[in-house]
This record gives C-alpha cells, structure tokens and sequence, in this order.
C-alpha cells in the first residue's frame, strides 16, 4: 500500500486512505474463484474529500521534563465534512474520539464527552477556522510519536499529521499485565471444548515463571469456565484502565466465536444458543465492545491473542475472509497487534498429542525461545511472524489442511521475554 495512489480530479491520495470503506479480503479470492464481486461504491464518481489536518502543538521535537502535556489537532474541512478526528500515541489510538461533526459553517461550538481515562482527556471546539481538539496526554520514556488523521462523512481517510516529542528523565518501573479468558466448559454442554482452559493457563503459567525477567512486575487476571460472563470480561477490561501508558498489556481469549455483517463476536459461558443470530448481537462480546474498551486502557503496548473456534453449523462461504476483515479493523482503530486463529469448526486447532490447540502450542514454542532467531529478546513482532511461519506447517501435519492465522500489527513493536 506503500507505493499505490489513487487520483481523484487533481488530488492524490493512498490507497490506505481508503482502507475503512473498501477493504475486504474476500474480493481477490472471490474473482480467483470466478464470483462476481458487487463494488461497494464506484470511487469514478467522486469522493467526500477528507480534512486536511495539523497538530498545531506542541512543535515537532519539544523536549519535556514533565509527562504530562496536552496535544492539540486542528482539522480543516475541504468540503466532505468532518465524520471523526482520531489520535494516536505511539501507534496506539487515544480513548477520546469524536464522530458525527458538522462544517465549522454550521455550528460553532462542540463539547465532546470527557473519557475517565486519565492518560488521554480531551476538550474540543469548532470555529470558522474549521475544528480544533485537545488531548491530555501521559508521556512515556523517550520518544513519543503522536500521529492525527481525519475522517470525512463517507469515511475518506486525510493524510495523516505527525510529531515527534521526547520525555527526559529517569526511567520508571514497567508492568506486564496478562488478561485471559479460557472457556472449556460453557452453560451449555454442547458447545463444550478440550483445550480453551489449559491453553490460556498455559499462558498464565509462562509469564507468571518468565515475565519477571524482563518487566518489574507481572500483573495476572484470569477467568475460567462460569466465570467468562460478558459482564466479567468486561469488568477486567475496565481494572486495566488504571494501568500507566509505559506498561504492557497482552489479552488472550480462547472459546468460540462468531461473524455478523463484519463485526466479529466471542461467546461467553452464559451465551446458550450462538446458532441465533439475535442471542450473539445481544449477549456477546463484540469487537466495538473490545474495542472500545482497548481504547480506555492506557498503556500503548498491547498484544490480543484470540484463539477462537467456530461453533454450530456449517459456514457460510469465505466465512473465514469476514473474520480477517472485523479483525483488521479492530486492530486499525485501535493501533493494536491483533493475532487470531479462528478455525473451520470447532475441533480443528485442538490435537491431542500436543497437549493444546495448536495455535497455543505454537505461540508457547515461540515465546519459549524458538521466536528469538540470533536475538537475546523475543518482541511481539518476532513473534507474529513465527506464528505466521509455524502455524500452517503444524495444522498442514496434524490435520492436512493448513491453517493461516489472522495477523495485524499496528501498535508499536514491544519486547516480551528475554531468553536465557
């Protein structure tokens, strides 16, 4: 996407800023099969041309003692309208959005609603000049990387405002925090698995031995079985708003999951009926509501693990391209490294000799030293790319058919052990 542009009249822009209303992977795999694919829009017939945006402060290269600061994003509309400001910090989105806006000619003042989210608050205002947002902002050691795009009303992406800023001073204390969620015995015995609770305790039990080489302190939270209720996850996702920006952050979720018009779902102990497409709109967890929550914790490293298998009848064609898709977009709003294995049914990454699903097996190989290559450190980036490597060959020997997990990196590479 790097090196393809796309002319609209006498503007340029790339094909990334286009990224949220066309992408599908099921398109390429569809013509290959000899489908017709019905465009989503004809871009020919013009576009809502997006904001151009600034960060008017601070100024690119400041330097602070203080880790406190406030950022401030001015957007400009060029005649699509101003649909959503989005700030990153560090590749990870602020918690503070605004979506819906009118053109500074139509309204002249905006309060958008304060997050509890202490690192990022944020105050904004529309004038003529067009609207202006700001955020206060927690900095972490070193160099931050602040990075603002701008979304016009038919979702058009601006080209993206970046600053770079540095906090001097002494280093503070990091803390891993693990999240996970293992589900082998759900309320209702059918939808039952073999391997969810020992995988996800099995990443429990690693960082619990290894996180502390590496991280000051090792913070787990874990729900097993009955305890997996939506509310329940949801709640720990709430406790990890308190942690500090400079932290780390790895949620591991391992059950079964579903697709809706793009929205990805997991299936909670108590969800009894995911066949009814209702009773998962209603009582699953779904990927607005992870990521949401994602956007309100505060620390910028974050890995989500999701083992997640399907369950109920046969799918549908390219169900598979419909999770890469939800899940991609999880990982895009939030600024976040996304890796999932969702299978074809609910037996396909679970292999008994191994002693875990396969995808588990496979990310424990790597963090146990097999990810480092020539290093001494394992970073999540490592790591996504053994699992890419391994996971195919393993499903392919085990199973004859190779499995190829979903993987989007966009949050800031982070190491996550150190071998020795």
């Amino acid at each position: 996407a790097k090196y393809l542009n796309i002319r609209v009249g006498d503007q340029v822009y790339s094909i990334d800023n286009f990224h949220e209303k066309y992408f599908n992977p099921a398109y390429i795999a569809s013509v290959l099969g000899g489908k017709t694919v019905k465009a989503v829009a004809d871009i020919r017939k013009g576009i809502a041309p997006p904001p151009v945006v600034e960060i008017i402060s601070p100024q690119a290269n400041s330097e602070f003692e203080s880790e406190n600061i406030t950022v401030t994003v001015s957007a400009k509309d060029m005649g699509g309208e101003i649909d959503e400001i989005r700030l990153y910090h560090n590749g990870k989105a602020v918690g503070e959005e605004t979506r819906g806006m009118k053109p500074a000619a139509q309204r002249k003042e905006l309060s958008a609603p304060v997050s509890n989210n202490k690192a990022a608050k944020s105050s904004s205002a529309v004038s003529d000049a067009g609207f202006t947002k700001s955020y206060s902002i927690s900095l972490v050691d070193g160099d931050n990387i602040f990075r603002a795009i701008g979304f016009s009303k038919d979702r058009t992406e601006s080209n993206p405002a970046e600053i770079v800023v540095r906090l001097v001073g002494g280093s503070r204390s990091v803390t891993m925090h693990v999240f996970t969620v293992g589900i082998n015995n759900y309320k209702n015995p059918a939808l039952n698995l073999n391997y969810a609770q020992p995988d996800a305790r099995g990443i429990v039990d690693f960082f619990r031995k290894k996180g502390k080489g590496l991280f000051r302190n090792v913070d787990i939270r874990d729900l097993y079985n009955e305890q997996a209720t939506k509310d329940n996850i949801l709640s720990q996702l709430k406790q990890l708003e308190n942690t500090n920006p400079q932290d780390a952050v790895l949620i591991y979720l391992a059950g079964h999951g579903e697709n809706i018009n793009d929205k990805w779902y997991f299936i909670p102990y108590e969800l009894t009926y995911p066949e009814r497409e209702e009773d998962v709109l209603s009582k699953a967890l779904s990927s607005d509501e992870l990521s949401s929550s994602i956007k309100d914790i505060k620390a910028q490293k974050i890995l989500i693990l999701i083992d997640a298998c399907k369950s109920g009848a046969a799918l549908l064609a390219f169900r598979g391209f419909e999770d890469r898709k939800a899940l991609t977009q999880l990982s895009r709003a939030t600024g976040i490294h996304v890796v999932a294995a969702s299978t074809k049914d609910q037996f396909a990454s679970e292999v008994q000799e191994l002693g875990h699903g396969v995808f588990t097996y496979t990310l424990l190989q790597g963090l146990n030293g097999r990810a480092a290559g020539s290093g001494e450190s394992i970073t999540v980036r490592k790591l996504l790319g053994y699992i890419e490597e391994q996971l195919p060959e393993l499903t392919k020997k085990y199973r004859q058919e190779a499995q190829y997990p979903v993987v989007d990196s966009k949050g800031m590479d982070f190491p996550l052990v150190i071998r020795r």
